[in-house]
């Protein structure tokens, strides 16, 4: 399976997701490494639009990662699992 991430240089060479383990995020607690990515370039375009503010326009790099297909699993999320 092949994903995407638009990032931005300075982050282009992290694969592991430290970012998202130092600050946290939307899919992820902090202290969990996490990498964001899109089944598609327009899909990891959208994640970093809604997140970046529009005076800003960073220097951004494509990122194309290929995840064995056997490496990938589901993770079912219970609603006891969120506060309400």
């Amino acid at each position: 399976m092949k994903v995407f991430r638009i990032t931005s240089k300075k982050y282009a060479s992290d694969n592991y997701g430290s970012g998202g383990a130092i600050f946290g995020g939307r899919w992820n607690k902090k202290g969990s490494s996490f990498l964001y990515t899109g089944e598609s370039k327009e899909i990891a375009l959208l994640e970093l639009i809604v997140h970046t503010p529009p005076a800003i326009v960073p220097d951004l790099e494509l990122m194309t990662l290929d995840i064995p297909d056997d490496s990938i699993f589901e993770i079912e999320i219970k609603d006891s699992d969120y506060p309400q």
